[in-house]
């Protein structure tokens, strides 16, 4: 029996349950000697000190890498923090580090569609962009700036087709077109659509992000939710003309982080509410409704379900979301609704769905092998790319 290669897997924040689920400790273990690293606190201290970290806080980790003597470090961001860390183990032990990122998400190209510019500027949140813009500037200007971290990974994993369209996504990320070697594994969304069976019952899903609640506004420092309350009027509003003219419920499904399941069944004028359940419900499901935002976006394109992108006026008003939409749109054309306006009382639902769009959508971010069922887990391939 081989030896099992020892990793260490770093995270930027506490490992609660659903991290284990989304990152598949279970199967992690299985293929690997696994022992996992918390740089929460590091990253705290990071920012608190602007870009600086004090030497005592790698103290345990210097302990770890000395006494497990790992082979490989696993990191899940590329930033300058985690460069330096990077550095820090490849400075104390022999390790061969590797980043992993199979969600691609538009985010991760260059995308600026033709006439969109002009668009911006005849908006009439235009003084909502350019005040968005304003404070970018001075935050750039007032913060101390972030040292270049000169690094280049042993490995760098991403989702998409190698030799298609991966080249367009990988030259953007530099991380991946300057690692030592590209390794292409499927998406965890993708791997895990195997398990479910195609059907078409009578009830379309609302793919929701949690915007307000989301537990990552404290971990990321912002200062503004995206939403008020008054987005959940919106949004009931559209989900009761649907179920009314088209004769079909209207089922959530919650974002993974959600931990206020009950305020926001609540909210949501107590439809139905799911989590951990999304790739059942909308396997099975009609149509699907999102925000133009959500890494998920691809379960209902791996599914090939129709869907409708939901906007609000609060969330166009924010640059970020409305080159969110953008990206989005360029890549596949499929109806948007603004539910602020209340009009849309002449929109049908369709079963058709932009079948260019969607391919080229997984080519770029999802699938990266032909077979007819791609199930390995993502350890089982890692492990088998790079022993």
């Amino acid at each position: 029996m081989a030896i099992k290669k020892k990793v260490v897997l770093f995270f930027p924040y506490s490992i609660d349950e659903a991290f284990r689920k989304k990152y598949d400790i279970k199967n992690a273990k299985k293929f690997f000697n696994i022992k996992i690293f918390d740089l929460s606190k590091i990253y705290n201290n990071y920012i608190k000190f602007n870009n600086y970290y004090p030497e005592n806080d790698l103290n345990n980790l210097k302990k770890l890498l000395l006494k497990f003597k790992p082979d490989i470090g696993v990191m899940y961001s590329h930033d300058a923090f985690h460069k330096k860390i990077a550095l820090f183990c490849k400075d104390t032990i022999s390790i061969k580090m590797l980043h992993t990122n199979t969600n691609l998400i538009p985010e991760n190209m260059i995308i600026r569609p033709k006439g969109i510019y002009l668009d911006l500027l005849i908006s009439k949140n235009f003084f909502s962009y350019l005040f968005y813009i304003f404070k970018k500037i001075l935050n750039l200007f007032f913060s101390e700036k972030e040292k270049i971290v000169n690094y280049n990974f042993d490995y760098s994993v991403v989702s998409g087709t190698p030799g298609k369209y991966i080249e367009n996504v990988g030259k953007y990320i530099k991380n991946v077109k300057n690692s030592k070697k590209q390794i292409y594994i499927c998406s965890e969304d993708y791997k895990k659509s195997f398990k479910f069976k195609i059907k078409k019952k009578n009830y379309a899903v609302f793919m929701d992000e949690d915007l307000f609640f989301h537990r990552d506004y404290k971990r990321q420092y912002r200062e503004k939710k995206f939403v008020t309350k008054k987005y959940f009027k919106e949004m009931n509003n559209f989900f009761k003309f649907i179920e009314k003219k088209f004769e079909l419920n209207i089922i959530i499904a919650l974002h993974p982080k959600c931990e206020k399941k009950k305020e926001i069944k609540k909210l949501f004028n107590n439809r139905k509410c799911f989590i951990h359940k999304t790739h059942k419900l909308v396997s099975e499901c009609k149509y699907v409704f999102v925000h133009p935002s959500t890494t998920s976006i691809s379960i209902p394109i791996i599914f090939k379900k129709p869907l409708t992108f939901l906007v609000t006026n609060e969330l166009m008003k924010n640059l970020e979301w409305r080159m969110r939409l953008e990206r989005r749109k360029f890549l596949i054309n499929q109806p948007i609704i603004n539910v602020s306006t209340g009009e849309f009382n002449d929109y049908e639902l369709s079963q058709n769905f932009d079948k260019r769009g969607y391919s080229y959508y997984l080519s770029l971010f999802v699938k990266s092998c032909n077979k007819k069922i791609c199930n390995n887990s993502f350890w089982e391939d890692l492990n088998s790319s790079i022993n």
